[in-house]
């Protein structure tokens, strides 16, 4: 097997191999790498999922699996106050206007909220930042409790991505809840909100 794979000089495979020996489904974790959601193409004429892979999220997941703070300048950073966060808000659920009242919220609390819109389908809230803005982030985690933090380049600015988890602005939690409909981008433009901008992968995985 060694002869077909590319490895460490230092690891040695049979050593690997023992301490798998006694590895079971009980005792192991899976963890989701960071990703933009599937996306639709049609080589061909045949319909294709693809998943792309958010490369500069990568780092801080690596560290969170291995126990590290995910961002180092995120932990030293001070949440900046409110007025001074300028953010996007978008919907990864099919909620219908579950952004606009989040933004909503989160302009009551003091933010400045720019584009309100609807993204692909998203399992869990999160807050996506671009290097530099670690205060911000911090200032709207405290807003978004539950919600995780991932430092990409594929932002411009703190955007709060609603997932299917339910997290969203605290204020909002002792409201009624929102129904499920339809697409909730249609909702969202209804709204008069500028549309997000394009997040189109640049390559294939």
């Amino acid at each position: 097997m060694s002869s077909s794979l590319l490895t460490d000089p230092a690891l040695n495979i049979v050593s690997l191999a023992r301490q798998f020996q006694d590895l079971s489904a009980g005792n192991m974790t899976f963890a989701t790498i960071p990703n933009e959601g599937p996306q639709l193409i049609y080589p061909d004429g045949v319909e294709t999922a693809i998943v792309q892979v958010d490369t500069a999220a990568m780092p801080g997941f690596v560290n969170r699996l291995q126990g590290k703070p995910a961002d180092a300048a995120l932990a030293g950073a001070h949440a900046a106050a409110p007025s001074s966060v300028s953010l996007d808000v978008l919907n990864g659920t099919s909620i219908t206007g579950l952004a606009g009242r989040n933004g909503d919220a989160l302009r009551a609390a003091g933010f400045k909220v720019d584009t309100v819109d609807s993204t692909a389908p998203t399992a869990d809230t999160t807050i996506e930042y671009p290097n530099g803005t670690q205060a911000g982030a911090k200032a709207v985690a405290a807003a978004v409790p539950g919600a995780s933090l991932a430092e990409t380049a594929s932002v411009h600015k703190v955007t709060l991505v609603l997932g299917a988890n339910g997290v969203q602005v605290k204020s909002l939690l002792g409201g009624q809840p929102a129904q499920s409909g339809q697409s909730a981008r249609p909702a969202e433009h209804a709204a008069g909100h500028p549309a997000a901008p394009s997040r189109q992968p640049n390559c294939i995985n």
